[in-house]
């Protein structure tokens, strides 16, 4: 009681920085105090948002959401207000998604990526379902980067639910001179088969890979480095859905 009054006091006479408020923040669970943890956090926001790292948003977020529920969370002027930051905006689509909200949550991730200089839109294939790598769309490059070539390494095990998917996102890469590589460790599904599939059907630029024996996905990178022709590598795991453009 004697450290919620002094907590209390210390924001009415304004005796604070941004770290003393993060910490008292940190001890609310001990306070239960909704209101103080509101007036730390409104504080936060608006007389030390040009110092506030996007850790501490996350941070004062999170204890906000963990301790006290969503419309608290969601009455905080930097949470619930203009919605600038990135890390805000990914927040309001984990509610959104939270209420399967699905179109919300898809609106919140774009105005997210615009924020940050990502110019292409997730597109979803089903709008009643929530954003998924299985239910996003990948649409052909509207643009074409040449450069140098790119081995793309996809370790694969058991992977047929999300490979067909994450090879569609790397054929729309918008740089175009790479080279996909999924080295398949001993997988007992049919990723081999939709992958080689892929590979003749739609994207020569696939080539698949066959491990003799199961040894993980490190080795399998390994056995990748050794078959890449590009001058630059990079992984892209079986269940990642890659931006339109990651590789440029």
């Amino acid at each position: 009681a004697e450290a919620r009054a002094f907590a209390k006091e210390t924001l009415l006479l304004g005796a604070h920085n941004h770290s003393t408020l993060l910490r008292t923040l940190g001890d609310i669970y001990l306070f239960g105090d909704a209101e103080l943890a509101r007036g730390c956090a409104q504080i936060l926001f608006s007389h030390y948002g040009n110092v506030l790292k996007s850790s501490h948003r996350i941070y004062v977020i999170n204890t906000l959401l963990n301790h006290f529920g969503e419309a608290i969370t969601l009455g905080i002027g930097g949470v619930g207000g203009s919605k600038q930051a990135f890390d805000t905006r990914v927040f309001h689509s984990n509610l959104a998604l939270a209420a399967k909200d699905f179109a919300n949550q898809l609106d919140a991730l774009n105005s997210a990526f615009a924020l940050v200089n990502m110019p292409y839109p997730l597109r979803v294939k089903d709008a009643l379902a929530p954003v998924s790598v299985t239910n996003l769309e990948s649409q052909p490059p509207q643009i074409q980067i040449r450069g140098p070539l790119v081995s793309v390494m996809m370790s694969t095990f058991n992977a047929e639910r999300t490979l067909l998917p994450i090879l569609q996102s790397l054929s729309a890469q918008t740089y175009a001179d790479i080279e996909i590589l999924v080295i398949d460790d001993c997988s007992s599904d049919n990723s081999v088969a939709l992958a080689e599939a892929y590979a003749r059907s739609t994207d020569p630029r696939v080539r698949v890979i066959k491990m003799e024996k199961n040894g993980g996905t490190y080795r399998a990178r390994n056995r990748g480095l050794l078959e890449a022709r590009g001058e630059f590598f990079t992984c892209n795991d079986s269940e990642d859905w890659a931006y339109p453009t990651k590789i440029a």
